[in-house]
């Protein structure tokens, strides 16, 4: 292939031109040859025209004959004679000034514009070709840029102005800054702002973005939650979630809540209560008060792990329904009385106490706050036969009754009980439960 400059004069070789014995012609003129610009023919006229050697003839092309881009071609016209047609390729100024040195179109000049080539699927399709290929690979990238710079907290970006203003456009994704001011982190984004072109991440940032942080998007499906995202603000014992949570009450009930960047990150609870209509969020975490240790804000991204818990208040509630057996809670918590043995008869449902709940220093517990239960299960299999809800009393409130049920009572095999707050898991009192087979005189 040989490239010609657009609207300039050049001199080809063409030929050799052969008559019909296959002798070389060297009496041609210029009349005898035809000139094509993209497939429309024109007999050539007014042009120079040498012999050269063995039926080879120089033509001088005029700035007409090239001034029409892509592809151009000499053939001869006149009936009589042979000649192989000649093709050329016709440049731009500036592509032809770039590629061709003396004529000659240089390697480096070819794979600049390799390189520089744009790929689309119209003109790269050709399976397993590499511009397909490559294609296919660039596919992942949802969206490249600059950044405008960090956004408002130290776990956001804020994209460039060209970039999606659809909330949730790049949510999840990975976002990996390429170049400049925190070259080489890559995080998760967990939400983002359309109007604002603001992302939030996973993460805090090691070093923050400006406005010479250029990064790139790529597709991603993200991580295990059921939701994600930037809480609208918490309370010590709440989080409101985005406004893309559920709106179904109780639909993350004993999933676990874990806040992953921004304030209050790396904190951990679980969702006793949540409320679909607000987003908001009722929590307990492991610390003393059950409460965040750092309250969470409207900074705070968070990601809602799928999890089965079950509160105190739900086995207790499935056990005396008999739909459940579950091992029992052990008793963890100060404030309880160790060892206090009940002892009843067999067939026995008469009201048990009243019992007198103290602490370690022998103090009354106050219980008039508490949702309680009484739990009568079997030492040698751990099968609940009653949460029962006792009566508080005493002029402490510190005082229970309750009334056992007849499965408490069916049998003479050891069994043991617990007092338990529904709410915390708090043990306040357990010990042995002994059912006699002597029948009480009354």
């Amino acid at each position: 292939m040989q490239y010609l400059r657009q609207s300039t004069a050049a001199t080809v070789l063409v030929g050799p031109v052969l008559d019909a014995d296959g002798a070389a012609v060297t009496g041609a003129v210029i009349g005898d040859f035809r000139l094509a610009k993209n497939g429309t023919v024109t007999t050539m006229s007014g042009n120079t025209i040498n012999h050269s050697h063995n039926g080879c003839y120089l033509i001088g092309l005029t700035t007409t004959d090239t001034n029409t881009l892509d592809r151009l071609s000499i053939s001869v016209g006149n009936t009589s004679y042979a000649m192989t047609v000649f093709r050329y390729t016709v440049l731009s100024a500036n592509q032809f000034d770039a590629l061709v040195t003396n004529g000659t179109i240089t390697t480096d000049a070819i794979a600049d514009q390799v390189w520089d080539e744009i790929l689309t699927g119209a003109t790269h399709n050709i399976p397993t070709s590499a511009g397909r290929r490559l294609r296919q690979l660039a596919s992942v990238i949802v969206h490249s840029g600059t950044a405008q710079g960090a956004g408002t907290g130290n776990n956001q970006i804020q994209l460039d102005t060209g970039a999606s203003s659809t909330n949730g456009a790049y949510d999840p994704g990975l976002i990996y800054i390429e170049t400049g001011t925190g070259a080489g982190q890559t995080r998760l984004i967990l939400q983002y702002n359309g109007s604002t072109r603001t992302a939030t991440v996973d993460r805090d940032w090691r070093t923050n973005p400006d406005n010479t942080s250029e990064f790139v998007i790529l597709g991603d499906a993200g991580r295990e939650s059921v939701n994600e995202g930037l809480a609208q603000g918490g309370t010590s014992t709440t989080i409101t979630l985005n406004a893309n949570a559920s709106s179904d009450d109780d639909a993350y009930n004993g999933q676990l809540v874990f806040i992953r960047s921004g304030t209050g990150q790396d904190q951990v609870a679980l969702v006793t209560d949540y409320v679909g209509s607000t987003k908001v969020a009722t929590i307990k975490t492991r610390s003393a008060t059950g409460q965040w240790a750092v309250t969470p804000d409207t900074t705070s991204a968070y990601v809602m792990m799928p999890n089965l818990t079950w509160t105190l208040e739900e086995i207790g509630e499935a056990a005396s329904g008999g739909s459940i057996t579950v091992a029992p809670l052990q008793a963890t918590a100060p404030n309880r009385v160790a060892g206090t043995e009940i002892v009843t008869y067999i067939n026995d449902t008469s009201p048990i106490g009243p019992i007198v709940v103290t602490d370690g220093d022998g103090d009354a517990v106050d219980l008039s706050s508490y949702t309680l239960r009484v739990c009568v299960e079997l030492k040698s299999t751990g099968t609940i036969n009653a949460n029962i809800t006792p009566t508080v009393s005493g002029a402490g409130n510190n005082q229970i009754t309750f009334t056992p049920t007849s499965d408490c009572v069916s049998s003479t095999l050891p069994r043991k009980w617990s007092l338990r707050s529904t709410s915390d898991g708090q043990v306040f009192a357990f010990g042995d439960f002994t059912v006699e087979a002597t029948a009480r005189l009354s």
